[in-house]
């Protein structure tokens, strides 16, 4: 039996449509890490997907690749925005929150400054927008920048939380927990150093133009948050009960009725179940399975609608001390068992560089590198529309 959606094709036949054209991906590297509690091995992601192959993924399906680096956030920190704009005179009265409120606020704002930047001009330039973290604080910006290209687009995040707490909601004061609510306008006050954001808050993203998926890990007033808002969520008890397809087609009901608007990914990996994807910080039991999270790709690749894509909280590092723990030194035969899967571990390995699973059937040659960065690495082509026939 044929797919219903014709317009989808392998990797070696017709493109199919796209919002993006001539159909060139963009990748931003955007290592930022204070958003969080853990080590910085997210910073390591972008050059991880680099050294696995990311380039030759996305020329096997049919799309040129512009790689514009990794931006140097640090450095950047003590730098203005460029193009910022201005800020509207019906927010500029609006008082801030004290920094106490977000760790690493006035760093992470300006840092986001530059990523909203950054995938503002590759989206205005007409390309497909890929963001590579780093830690989930980019959503922001990236939603920010892709609508000031592109005024009516909407958002797809997968995500086991919500990231919409705010500075008096969140229990720990991590902005990595907080930029899907920033992105709605749900900040009461403004934040010290995200400045360039007041003119996107002044038309933030409408709550009915995002769809959570994935979610299984909410705060208490998060929770009270997303269900006085017209956000539509879907938990793994709603991906369990209706199935994936379902929760996409009800998703893009929601977010983009006739099929015309823009469509954003926000693709945190902890949305799949940590089996899977076991380089993350925040992990969370009962996620998405390896088909599911393929599934909401190659979904929105058919609309021919997806315009961007940020790929985040990918933490090569946890990657390699998994598999490290996982061996048994005092035993020969798992010794064996564990070199047979790849070089051996030492710190002049990269991490584009070994192996760390076995090679099936199906499974792309070109793509290398640890558990976690494959799996980024495929759901990149499947974002871009390689399917199987």
């Amino acid at each position: 039996m044929g797919s219903s959606f014709s317009t989808m094709t392998g990797s070696a036949g017709p493109p199919i449509p796209s919002l993006c054209e001539p159909r060139t991906l963009v990748m931003i590297g955007a290592p930022i890490s204070e958003g969080q509690d853990y080590d910085s091995g997210v910073a390591k992601a972008p050059q991880a997907l680099r050294d696995g192959g990311l380039s030759a993924v996305v020329e096997e399906v049919g799309w040129g690749f512009e790689d514009r680096g990794d931006l140097d956030l640090d450095q950047l920190a003590d730098t203005p925005v460029p193009n910022a704009p201005p800020v509207p005179s019906s927010r500029a009265t609006i008082p801030f929150y004290d920094n106490a409120k977000i760790k690493n606020c006035e760093k992470i704002g300006r840092a986001c400054g530059h990523i909203f930047d950054a995938v503002y001009n590759a989206a205005n330039e007409g390309k497909f927008v890929l963001t590579v973290g780093g830690d989930h604080s980019l959503g922001c910006p990236t939603i920010a920048g892709v609508m000031r290209a592109r005024p009516n687009a909407c958002v797809v995040w997968v995500d086991a939380h919500g990231d919409c707490n705010h500075p008096e909601t969140s229990p720990s004061g991590n902005y990595h927990g907080m930029p899907a609510a920033h992105a709605m306008g749900w900040f009461e006050k403004r934040a010290r150093g995200f400045e360039w954001m007041d003119e996107h808050l002044s038309h933030p993203l409408k709550e009915d133009r995002i769809a959570f998926i994935g979610l299984r890990d909410i705060d208490p007033e998060e929770r009270r948050l997303l269900r006085q808002s017209k956000v539509k969520c879907f938990t793994m008890t709603d991906v369990d009960r209706l199935g994936i397809s379902a929760v996409m087609e009800e998703a893009l009901k929601q977010i983009n009725p006739r099929g015309d608007r823009p469509i954003h990914l926000s693709l945190d990996i902890d949305g799949i179940d940590p089996v899977i994807a076991p380089g993350t910080g925040t992990k969370a039991k009962g996620g998405l399975t390896y088909r599911e999270s393929h599934y909401i790709c190659e979904r929105l690749a058919m609309t021919g609608q997806l315009g961007s894509m940020d790929l985040v909280e990918i933490n090569p590092v946890m990657d390699m001390e998994i598999l490290k723990k996982s061996r048994d030194m005092s035993s020969p035969q798992t010794a064996v068992s564990v070199s047979s899967i790849g070089q051996p571990l030492d710190d002049e390995n990269k991490h584009g560089d070994c192996e760390f699973e076995e090679q099936l059937h199906g499974d792309n040659p070109l793509i290398r590198g640890t558990p976690t960065v494959r799996l980024g690495l495929e759901l990149v082509e499947s974002a871009l529309g390689k399917t199987i026939i």
